[in-house]
């Protein structure tokens, strides 16, 4: 319990510290794990902000994070922010071009798991737009991917697989649909 109001803590403050105009140090060339969950919160964080300035503020930590050769941060600020933009419905045009954009660069500096994520962005904007063949082609993509991964590796593992499992479900694909709901 007392590691879990601890934890809460520190969330609380880093995210707070994310939104600010600090940077934030503490998950620079860290696990992709540890990223993902300080993303999280910021991106939940910027949501109480004007959406420009939170635009504005994804725009700075990823140069921040290019700045000092974090890569793996880099790309998985873009995705985020590139997330961010399409939940406004404000995605760019590019959007699509961008989330595969940054997929080859993971494939490239061999980021598996912001490969993954990338993938998932993508099916989600697929599924979004009714593109239900090519969602499930990058959904299947991701999971691919993130399969290898433990829990502890790549936090939204269990949220992605039962994502997949509903999108079976959806498609009236009981068995397949199962086969992920037992895998979470």
């Amino acid at each position: 319990m007392k590691y879990g109001i601890l934890f809460s803590f520190l969330i609380i403050n880093l995210s707070n510290s994310l939104v600010s105009q600090e940077f934030p140090t503490q998950i620079l060339h860290k696990k992709f794990a540890e990223q993902c969950l300080a993303l999280d919160s910021i991106k939940y964080a910027l949501l109480s902000i004007d959406y420009n300035a939170a635009i504005t503020r994804f725009d700075e930590l990823e140069k921040w994070s290019e700045i000092n050769n974090d890569i793996s941060l880099q790309l998985t600020i873009r995705l985020y922010r590139n997330t961010f933009e399409s939940e406004h419905e404000k995605a760019a045009d590019n959007f699509e071009t961008t989330l595969l954009n940054v997929i080859k660069i993971a494939e490239e500096n061999e980021l598996n798991h912001v490969r993954a994520e990338g993938y998932e962005m993508v099916a989600n904007y697929y599924w979004k737009h009714k593109k239900y063949a090519p969602s499930l082609e990058n959904y299947l993509y991701a999971h691919q991917l993130y399969i290898g991964f433990s829990i502890d590796e790549f936090p939204h593992k269990a949220d992605y697989t039962y994502e997949i499992g509903s999108k079976y479900y959806y498609f009236r694909d009981f068995s397949t649909a199962k086969k992920y709901f037992h895998e979470v």
